[in-house]
């Protein structure tokens, strides 16, 4: 089976595909699409588990390189010979090891509030704890209570109620069993640490955090420290998911990185 996706703009544009984060949907994308479909062709995916993509699936074994194998099939199908990546969250860490893995079809890629691994294992094995405990509920509780909870995380607390109880109501008649099933495939704790190939250089890379998420703000500021080329956008008043509550400034941050990443 073949992602599902949407586009927006003409395909004699750069192509610009484009990664939501978990729970989402390709549909998430649209706002911002639709703004940038002046300049790129821009492909929203639903990633496995997701929105029209559910009955797709990943190997637990080979999660990152069966995806990477998704993305080339549907770059193929599209005739795609080059690309660029825009990443939220899960769909940045997924944007970034693609990248690393086939450096020659991607030309930039750009994440928002991404983490390109884990360098312990202790970190790893408390993380991969914390995803069995969530893809535990997602398999035995009412999907409509894990929702609530997942998004009262910290990592969430620049919510509103009203914000979080809309995500909510959006996502509840989603597939808890092929979410758990991605979330567990892909966890952070079975990722590749790229923090190491980060290191090496070679590639076009943006990042793109909100100055009110505190664990992404030190993730971008150590990719500044230690990976050559990258560059980075702070969007003030922003937490964890810009580009949903602050469309209009994530359009600005994207374009002048972008920009900027071409003249590098």
């Amino acid at each position: 089976m073949t992602l599902n996706y949407k586009t927006w703009g003409s395909p004699e544009q750069p192509a610009l595909i484009m990664l939501h984060g978990f729970l989402g949907s390709a549909a998430e994308w649209e706002p911002v699409a639709k703004q940038l479909s002046d300049q790129f062709y821009c492909i929203a995916v639903d990633l496995p588990g997701h929105g029209e993509s559910k009955a797709i699936s990943l190997p637990e074994d080979k999660a990152f390189e069966a995806f990477d194998e998704q993305l080339l099939v549907l770059a193929d199908s599209l005739r795609l010979e080059k690309y660029n990546l825009l990443g939220y969250s899960m769909g940045g860490r997924l944007a970034m090891n693609h990248m690393l893995a086939y450096p020659d079809q991607v030309e930039r890629v750009i994440v928002e509030s991404a983490n390109p691994g884990l360098s312990s294992e202790l970190e790893r094995g408390r993380r991969r704890m914390q995803d069995q405990q969530w893809t535990r509920r997602l398999r035995d509780e009412p999907l409509e209570e894990v929702l609530h909870d997942w998004y009262t995380q910290s990592v969430f607390a620049d919510m509103t109620e009203e914000q979080r109880q809309q995500l909510v109501e959006q996502r509840k008649g989603a597939d808890p069993v092929a979410l758990a099933d991605m979330l567990q495939a892909t966890s952070i704790a079975r990722q590749k640490n790229l923090w190491q190939l980060m290191t090496r250089g070679g590639f076009s890379l943006g990042y793109i955090c909100g100055s009110k998420d505190a664990r992404y703000r030190e993730v971008g500021r150590r990719l500044l420290q230690r990976s050559p080329g990258v560059l980075r956008e702070q969007v003030a008043g922003a937490g964890h998911n810009v580009h949903l509550y602050h469309e209009e400034q994530f359009v600005q941050a994207f374009r002048q990185l972008f920009s900027a990443l071409q003249q590098a």
